[in-house]
């Protein structure tokens, strides 16, 4: 997928450039579009062998990204409690390491080398997309730092 070493660093630049607490939206929309890519490419370049497991682990992902377009939705609207936006950020965590189950699980099939490496890289996105989902969860986490519980979701 990288053709060079200057190509990852860039890739992995972009993701550290939205790393601090202050970024939650780009969070939520960068973890909104790599789980949208994430199903293309898997639908795309995984075998019919391999159909089962990605019909579910497809479901883990739409259920992600839905999580966390409500999240974005509601925080947006000031609509959200802390509880409620928690709630949804830690649903499309969970989602995410129920994808990379199912996943670890058809890595046990036998399988051609091109379903390997698209499963590896597929694997390895969602172990970053859980680090994103992590600096989300702070983000969320200091959005609501002077507020109680019960607050909506501050404007700032």
């Amino acid at each position: 997928m990288f053709e060079n070493l200057e190509e990852l660093s860039d890739s992995l630049l972009r993701w550290l450039a939205i790393s601090g607490p202050g970024y939650l939206p780009r969070q939520l929309d960068k973890a909104i579009s790599t789980i949208r890519t994430m199903t293309v490419v898997g639908r795309a370049l995984l075998p019919e062998s391999m159909r089962a497991y990605w019909g579910l682990a497809t479901d883990f992902l739409s259920d992600s990204s839905s999580r966390l377009t409500q999240l974005k939705t509601g925080l947006a609207q000031h609509e959200l409690t802390r509880e409620a936006a928690l709630i949804l950020q830690d649903a499309a965590h969970t989602g995410i390491e129920q994808f990379l189950g199912t996943l670890h699980q058809a890595t046990q099939l036998p399988h051609d080398p091109q379903a390997g490496r698209v499963t590896e890289r597929l694997i390895s996105t969602g172990e970053m997309l859980l680090t994103l989902l992590g600096w989300a969860r702070q983000s969320v986490e200091q959005l609501f730092a002077d507020t109680d519980h019960t607050h909506h979701c501050p404007t700032r």
